[in-house]
């Protein structure tokens, strides 16, 4: 076997392990006594319990870097059900962290930052009801709040 077919052979199984664009990071948010953001395998027995219909959930692709990408936000299903796309080249093979912020009425934030994971798993939101209290982090933005505020006075 020549090198370019090795190359072209290689090349072809490296695409194939880790995508071209078509993951989605997929979950659901549940109802429970304390928030939180699990990856879980997907037959964990929670995925199961009680619905949070019509929370937004938020994802940032690698939030602790330079450059952090804010993905639009989607909104959960009648199921509670939620799917992200994620087109960054080998997500869910590569290693990604992302920041997941899922916020509904009714019901306190929840946020983690977690690896992506694969696609045998899924992400569990757990939402407890309440007063959301989350704040960004984003200095910049709220910054630029308090300007327009101050401005509009």
């Amino acid at each position: 076997m020549n090198i370019t077919t090795r190359s072209a052979l290689l090349f072809a199984l490296l695409a194939s392990l880790v995508g071209c664009g078509s993951y989605q990071l997929r979950g659901r948010v549940v109802e429970g006594p304390t928030p939180a953001v699990l990856v879980v395998s997907k037959d964990d027995s929670r995925l199961n319990d009680t619905a949070v219909v019509g929370a937004a959930v938020q994802v940032t692709v690698d939030p602790q870097q330079m450059k952090p990408r804010t993905l639009d936000p989607v909104t959960t299903g009648d199921d509670g059900r939620f799917a992200v796309p994620i087109g960054d080249f080998g997500a869910g093979a590569l290693e990604y962290q992302v920041a997941i912020l899922s916020r509904a009425n009714g019901f306190q934030a929840s946020n983690a930052i977690v690896k992506l994971p694969g696609s045998d798993k899924r992400v569990l939101i757990i939402m407890s009801p309440g007063r959301d209290t989350h704040r960004d982090n984003d200095i910049l933005r709220e910054t630029m709040r308090i300007k327009e505020e101050l401005e509009s006075r």
